[in-house]
């Protein structure tokens, strides 16, 4: 286990962060309020509720890597050099069990060179005669075939004005609109600074839940949903939502980017049956 003073230790594989050692783990839950998800993307935290040790590796979102590579004091690696060294010694031991194998072979390729020497003859004077008979051939056809003359091209339909193309197709065919990546993680960013704490929200609809604590001692509260600049949320997509909120008992908050320099501005929504 790392010590306390020492940075929490990230590992980036193919642009996702990774933490392995639980130390690490710890001082990230500790000290920078991040806590991470299994590496399933269910969305659940690497430290369940009521207990100290979660499971690893944590993999960590897209946000959570920005924001510590951006603030620091933490050690980031490109990769673990553990496979290294285990494939190297494998490859050592694949290639000391070969050497033998490598001697026989050697002497039965002296054994076999003469007599493959006597088949190459062969095959390259089998090769001459091949071509030969293929010029003759070719030779023959062009004298025996009639000479031929090919129909007139008939006059080409003439060209109807296309249809336009279709409208691209939505890479988020969801009823809520897809998030730019800039906006989401100032919404993290922001929510993170009031000293709350933020995990996958995949499994409820959202883009995070947020705790008032750690994960392994609170409930989630809200259930933050971001929307793009200049997007629409539909009717029902709305009272869906806030009824899916109500059902697990979180609220609701939709998240919109504010004017030109200030910060993402929130929205609460709560379901009234009793208004319906």
């Amino acid at each position: 286990m790392a010590a306390p003073t020492e940075p929490p230790e990230l590992r980036v594989l193919r642009g996702r962060g990774l933490v392995f050692a639980p130390g690490s783990a710890r001082a990230l839950r500790e000290r920078h309020h991040v806590t991470g998800h299994a590496p399933s993307g269910r969305g659940h935290a690497p430290c369940p509720r009521g207990s100290r040790a979660g499971s690893l590796p944590a993999l960590l979102l897209p946000e959570e890597l920005r924001l510590l590579r951006e603030g620091g004091g933490v050690r980031v690696m490109s990769r673990s050099r553990a496979p290294q060294v285990w494939g190297g010694a494998v490859m050592g031991l694949y290639g000391a069990a070969m050497v033998p194998y490598g001697a026989v072979m050697g002497a039965m390729g002296q054994l076999w060179c003469p007599m493959g020497q006597l088949w190459v003859l062969w095959g390259s004077y089998g090769v001459l005669w091949s071509s030969y008979g293929a010029l003759w051939g070719s030779y023959g056809a062009l004298w025996g075939s009639p000479t031929l003359t090919p129909p007139p091209l008939a006059a080409p339909p003439p060209l109807e004005p296309s249809a336009p193309p279709p409208p691209p197709e939505r890479s988020c065919p969801s009823p809520t609109p897809c998030p730019t990546h800039e906006h989401r993680y100032q919404v993290y960013k922001d929510l993170w600074g009031r000293g709350l704490y933020l995990t996958h929200g995949g499994k409820f609809g959202g883009d995070f839940l947020v705790y008032p604590g750690p994960p392994s001692l609170f409930h989630a509260s809200s259930l933050v949903t971001c929307l793009s600049p200049g997007s629409r949320l539909a009717l029902g997509s709305l009272v869906t939502f806030a009824r899916l909120g109500t059902h697990v008992r979180k609220t609701l908050v939709l998240s919109s980017p504010g004017p030109p320099g200030g910060g993402p501005v929130y929205t609460s929504v709560q379901w009234r049956a009793d208004l319906g």
